[in-house]
């Protein structure tokens, strides 16, 4: 009965600790590949289109709002492209399903890959989720 138990709860801890490693993204994405480290926003961030139409600009506007209000963080549209710091929004040809995405988060770059303005905007919300959970006090976090 005891090693029932043990084998019980050592399956439990397993199986928690495997998914705590995904992070939790409603809705679930066909395809996650987790790797080591992060993206840090801070106030050099900038925001890059590489192409698409003017409405792809609004479908950022809850990334910058969410980082104004809760880390006093200006998420500005850059002119001009760079290797670190950015988040690189393009249009993409590969993906031919509306409202379809395909992020890339590395500790440099973030970069969007979409079918559409829809796909843009789901893809910030999949950032949006991806932050700590702090950004959702809807006050001005400390930042160290």
């Amino acid at each position: 009965m005891i090693n029932k138990l043990l084998f019980y709860c050592s399956l439990f801890l397993f199986v928690q600790k495997a998914f705590s490693q995904t992070p939790s993204i409603i809705p679930y994405p066909d395809d996650i590949q987790v790797s080591e480290g992060f993206f840090k926003f801070d106030s050099q961030t900038v925001c890059f289109f590489e192409n698409g139409s003017a409405g792809w600009k609004q479908a950022i506007l809850p990334l910058q709002k969410k980082l104004k209000i809760t880390a006093g963080l200006d998420l500005k549209i850059s002119q001009q492209s760079r290797q670190q710091n950015i988040i690189r929004v393009i249009k993409s040809n590969s993906l031919s399903v509306p409202e379809g995405y395909r992020l890339s988060v590395s500790k440099n770059t973030i970069i969007v890959e979409a079918h559409d303005e829809a796909g843009v905007f789901y893809a910030v919300q999949t950032i949006l989720q991806m932050l700590p959970p702090e950004i959702e006090s809807g006050k001005l976090a400390r930042v160290s």
